[in-house]
C-alpha cells in the first residue's frame, strides 16, 4: 500500500488567543485564522551542548539547554484578529458592523497555534505560549494584500489525532491593493501611492528561569511603528517633511513631519457587509528619502517614515465579539 504523502493542500494551520501565557484554551477554540493562502513554518531548537571529556577526542555526553520555538506566518489579508497579539487589549462596540478597537498594551496577549497534517498516521503539532513579535502588511499596486507575522513560542506538544475544529476556510474574502489608502497627514488622502508597507514590531521576548528549559513568561520591550511608502513623483510633500521645513538640515531640531498619518483599509461597503481596518500612527518624521532620476521610467519617489504611537487601531466586521 502507498504511503500517503504530506501536501499542503492537506495541512492546516489556525490559532486562538490563551487566557494564561503557555495555556491552551482547547482543540474546539482553535477555529481563528492567519487570512487566505497561508505559508506557515515552525522551527524548534533543542539549544545541546556537546560535553567533552578528558582522554578522548570525541564528545562524551549531551545537555539539553533552553528550548526554543520561533514560528512564521505569511497570508493574504482577509481579517485582522492578530492585532490583540501585536497591538493589545481588543473592545468590541455597536453592531452592523461591530468596531472592534484595540488599544496599546503593555503585555499583548499569547496565543497557541495548532499546524495539522492529514496522512496515513496524523501528525499535529501545538504551539504554546505564541509571542506575535512582528506584523508587516504589504499593499502594492495591483496586488492582493499581504500580511506576514514574526514570533516565538515557549513550549510545543505533538500527537497523531487531528482537530477538525477549524479546518475549514476563512469565510472573509481577500482585500486588494484597491481597498487600500494612505492619508498624510490624517484626513488628507495622498494620490499614486504605488506601494505602501507597514511594520509594527514589538520587540519580546520569552523569559526563561531556574528549573524549568522551556519559557515561562514573555517580555514586551520598546513598540516600533515603520511605514514604507514608494510614490508615483507628484509633489513635495515627502521631501519637504525630510527637510523639516526649512531649506538646510544642519540643525536637527527643525526637523519636523506631519502630526498623523492613517492606513485605511476598506472594502468599500456598509452595514453588516463593510469591512474595514484603520491604523492611525501619530508624530511622523521621515527618516529617508529617495527620488532616482530615470529618462525611460515614470518617477517615483521612496520614503520611510516613523511613528511614535497608534492613537487608533480598529477593525470593522459582523462579528460581535473578537477573538
Amino acid at each position: 500500500m502507498a504511503t500517503n504523502v504530506g501536501v499542503g493542500t492537506r495541512a492546516y494551520a489556525r490559532y486562538q488567543f490563551e487566557n494564561a501565557f503557555g495555556t491552551s484554551i482547547g482543540d474546539s477554540g482553535m477555529t481563528t485564522y492567519f487570512g487566505h493562502n497561508v505559508k506557515f513554518s515552525a522551527t524548534p531548537k533543542n539549544n545541546f551542548e556537546r560535553i567533552p571529556g578528558l582522554n578522548n577526542r570525541n564528545y562524551q555526553k549531551y545537555a539539553a539547554k533552553k528550548f526554543e520555538g520561533s514560528f512564521s506566518a505569511d497570508f493574504q489579508l482577509s481579517n485582522a484578529y492578530f492585532l490583540k497579539g501585536i497591538i493589545g487589549s481588543v473592545t468590541s462596540a455597536g453592531t452592523n458592523p461591530t468596531t472592534h478597537t484595540y488599544a496599546e498594551s503593555s503585555i499583548c496577549s499569547s496565543a497557541t497555534i495548532q499546524m495539522s497534517e492529514d496522512l496515513d498516521t496524523d501528525n499535529e503539532r501545538t504551539l504554546r505560549g505564541c509571542v506575535f513579535d512582528k506584523l508587516t502588511l504589504t499593499m502594492t499596486t495591483g496586488e492582493v494584500v499581504t500580511g506576514k507575522l514574526d514570533g516565538f513560542y515557549a513550549n510545543e506538544i505533538k500527537d497523531a489525532t487531528l482537530n477538525t475544529a477549524g479546518n475549514t476556510a476563512d469565510a472573509e474574502e481577500v482585500m486588494t491593493f484597491a481597498h487600500a489608502s494612505l492619508e498624510y497627514p490624517d484626513g488628507t488622502t495622498i494620490t499614486e501611492i504605488d506601494s505602501l508597507e507597514l511594520s509594527i514590531t514589538n520587540n519580546a521576548e520569552i523569559i526563561y528561569g531556574l528549573g524549568s528549559r522551556l519559557g515561562t513568561q514573555r517580555a514586551f520591550k520598546q513598540r516600533e511603528y515603520q511605514v514604507s511608502v514608494t510614490r508615483i513623483r507628484e509633489d513635495n510633500t515627502f521631501l519637504n517633511d525630510f527637510y523639516g521645513g526649512p531649506a538646510s538640515l544642519a540643525d536637527p531640531s527643525n526637523t519636523s513631519g506631519a502630526v498623523s498619518l492613517q492606513i485605511v483599509l476598506t472594502n468599500g461597503l456598509a452595514g453588516a457587509n463593510q469591512r474595514e481596518i484603520q491604523f492611525t500612527l501619530q508624530d511622523i518624521r521621515a527618516d529617508d528619502y529617495s527620488m532616482p532620476l530615470n529618462p525611460a521610467e515614470v518617477l517615483k519617489e521612496s520614503a520611510t517614515l516613523f511613528a511614535l504611537s497608534g492613537s487608533s487601531v480598529t477593525y470593522k466586521n459582523a462579528t460581535t465579539v473578537a477573538p
